[in-house]
């Protein structure tokens, strides 16, 4: 049977990948010997292939490619996170030029794929109320029909650990208000926040605003610890079941 679309509703689907494989391919750029650590909830993946994980009942080749534009701007950008991120302090602030809408919709492009996918991994990604808007950012629209979620990103760092061979697929986090979501490419990590309030982050919210991507060009990153971040839980308690068996 044809699976249709779940964006457009009119074309069959491909092998759509969560995390697009050309991502995933600049990763294993930097050496012939490198392995990518795949990690999802408690299980992981070591793995020498460049496609990661793919969902083929989610997106047509067209949609597919519209959502997959901002990942050039995620590829142009990689390396520069991590070499402004050299020398600095645990949660000192780094400034970093980029395109602020690409980076916000290359963000949301990957929770919203998450969160069209019937993979149990990500049963507890789901947009709901904001799948509309998602999708439209996903492309994108700017349109002012609907607020822009709010988009943190942190570079991960680590004396023990080459966090750039980590990839952490998305998982929903809780605490605050509105619907938080969280995933790492590299050693990057993305902090992607819909609904809450309207102007401005509640102080019981999970991030800073200063930290928020805005408009304009310049976003502030945060150097943060690895050891302190949950991707270090989630590999440890990975390892803890690799160990158990």
């Amino acid at each position: 049977m044809t699976i249709q679309c779940l964006r457009c509703g009119k074309s069959p689907t491909i092998k759509a990948h969560i995390f697009p494989s050309s991502t995933i391919r600049a990763i294993r750029k930097r050496g012939p010997d490198t392995k990518i650590k795949a990690i999802y909830g408690d299980r992981a993946i070591t793995t020498r292939s460049p496609n990661g994980i793919y969902d083929a009942k989610i997106l047509c080749k067209t949609c597919d490619g519209r959502i997959g534009v901002a990942d050039k701007w995620f590829i142009e950008n990689l390396e520069n996170f991590h070499v402004a991120a050299v020398e600095r302090q645990p949660f000192e602030p780094v400034k970093i030029l980029l395109n602020a809408n690409s980076a916000i919709q290359f963000a949301v492009s990957i929770i919203y794929r998450a969160s069209l996918s019937c993979l149990n991994h990500f049963n507890d990604v789901s947009l709901g109320a904001y799948t509309a808007a998602a999708a439209a950012i996903s492309t994108g629209s700017n349109g002012a029909n609907f607020d822009k979620p709010f988009v943190m990103i942190n570079v991960l760092t680590s004396a023990q650990y080459d966090v750039r061979q980590f990839v952490f697929y998305p998982v929903k986090c809780s605490g605050g208000n509105g619907q938080y979501y969280v995933f790492t490419i590299s050693g990057v990590q993305f902090l992607v926040k819909f609904g809450g309030r309207h102007n401005g982050i509640s102080h019981n919210d999970a991030c800073l605003a200063e930290y928020r991507i805005r408009s304009g060009g310049e976003a502030i990153v945060c150097c943060y610890p690895f050891e302190e971040a949950a991707e270090a839980k989630f590999l440890w308690r990975v390892k803890r079941r690799s160990y158990s068996r």
